[in-house]
């Protein structure tokens, strides 16, 4: 992530600038504290989520998600025997990102510092419009609430929503010393129909089956950490494995789309997922050890 979002970020949480979400339905307040750790996902119950400190799971099944996150060390890194630092490239991974920049960007009323979680919010799809690569959804929750939902159109596998449809509408966000973001979006049967991360941990602490069914395993891919990005530690592009249910898991290489289920399908916008290695520095307790930014949209609906 760009170090001059991040520092918009700080100022936003010091300053208290910012459009701040709507609430609507069942809220609750965040519960987290700024604690400079990204470790800021606990033990819930159920199961577990953490970022960047340790390896977590949480239970899954019929019905349920799951995420695994990285520990911080790969698999293919035996140590630098003359600094005993992580092996890297010195050139970029030969798998470019297919997505650009903003691939995947999501924001819930504009963005901003949130004040509060939306937990379960009965919401009707008042309008949906599409302009120049943007998918907007309007939702009225309420007769006087409303919540805008931006994100990317998806060409390969469009969301088509009509005005009147009822929706259930959830947001989770979580404030270390930067902000993370959660949203989804579905049926009254409870389809999920859209969702997205834009977070240093896969899943909210307060609610570890979010993306449910879909689970989401973070690990290693192909690409070794780039000793070109060093300012809070060696860089490393990840990649996740995406399931249904029982599914097999689909590996999604960071910087990439793809379409994965069997009987249910849902198509991926990873536009990010990355970590650092031995971000160490005091100078760096405010930088996420890592960051993944993502859409997955319902592909059944298309």
């Amino acid at each position: 992530m760009k170090l001059d979002w991040i520092a918009g970020s700080m100022c936003a949480l010091l300053l208290g600038g910012c459009g701040v979400p709507k609430s609507v339905g069942e809220l609750e307040d965040s519960g987290e504290d700024s604690s400079g750790d990204d470790s800021s996902s606990d033990s819930t119950s159920g199961g577990s989520a953490s970022s960047g400190g340790g390896t977590t799971t949480s239970a899954s099944g019929s019905g349920t998600a799951s995420s695994t996150e990285s520990n911080g060390t790969s698999d293919s890194e035996g140590g630098d025997s003359t600094t005993g630092g992580p092996i890297c490239m010195e050139e970029p991974c030969g798998i470019p990102p297919e997505l650009e920049v903003g691939a995947a960007e999501w924001t819930l009323d504009g963005g901003g510092f949130p004040s509060r979680a939306i937990v379960g919010a009965a919401c009707t799809v008042g309008d949906v419009t599409e302009d120049a690569g943007e998918l907007v959804i309007v939702l009225q929750c309420g007769e006087l609430e409303e919540h805008v939902l931006r994100m990317p159109s998806n060409s390969v596998t469009p969301l088509f929503l009509t005005e009147g449809t009822p929706v259930i509408l959830d947001f989770q966000f979580e404030t270390p010393f930067w902000i993370n973001t959660w949203f989804s979006l579905r049926t009254t049967d409870d389809v999920l129909l859209v969702a997205g991360v834009s977070s240093s941990s896969l899943l909210p602490a307060a609610n570890v089956f979010f993306f449910a069914p879909i689970s989401l395993e973070s690990h290693d891919g192909p690409c070794l950490p780039d000793c070109g990005v060093a300012e809070c530690g060696v860089d490393q592009r990840l990649a996740l494995g995406v399931a249904i249910g029982d599914d097999a898991p689909v590996e999604v290489q960071d910087g990439s789309m793809e379409i994965f289920g069997e009987l249910s399908s849902y198509a991926i916008l990873l536009e990010r997922a990355t970590r650092f290695i031995e971000n160490d520095p005091p100078e760096c307790a405010d930088i996420p050890s890592g960051w993944y930014q993502a859409v997955i949209y319902n592909a059944g609906e298309g």
